[in-house]
C-alpha cells in the first residue's frame, strides 16, 4: 500500500475493517463525477485507499453511457411499472 499522509491512518485503520467485514463479495465504489460550489462539474479520483490496492486485489468495472430512449410519436406513452401507479394519483 501507498503511504499515507499524517492523520490518515485511522482512516487507513477503519477502511480496513470495513473491507474484512465482508462475508462473500465486497463492493466499493465512488462517484465519477460531483459539482463544485460554482455549479461545475468535477471529475473524482478513487479513494487513496481504493487507488493504493494491488490490481490484480480487484475487479475494476467500467460505467458506459446509457442508449439515448427513442422518441415518442406525438401524443405517445410510456408504460409506468405497476409499483409506480398509474399517474393519476398526483395528491
Amino acid at each position: 500500500m501507498r503511504p499515507v499522509r499524517k492523520g490518515g491512518e485511522e482512516e487507513r485503520r477503519l477502511f480496513y475493517i470495513a473491507c474484512t467485514r465482508a462475508k462473500d463479495e465486497l463492493l466499493l465504489c465512488y462517484p465519477l463525477v460531483a459539482r463544485d460550489r460554482c455549479r461545475m462539474d468535477v471529475i473524482l479520483e478513487p479513494s487513496r485507499f481504493i487507488a493504493g490496492l494491488p490490481d490484480d486485489a480487484y475487479d475494476r468495472w467500467r460505467v458506459q453511457e446509457a442508449e439515448e430512449p427513442p422518441e415518442l410519436p406525438e401524443g405517445g406513452r410510456y408504460r409506468l411499472p405497476g409499483f409506480l401507479g398509474d399517474g393519476n394519483d398526483m395528491n
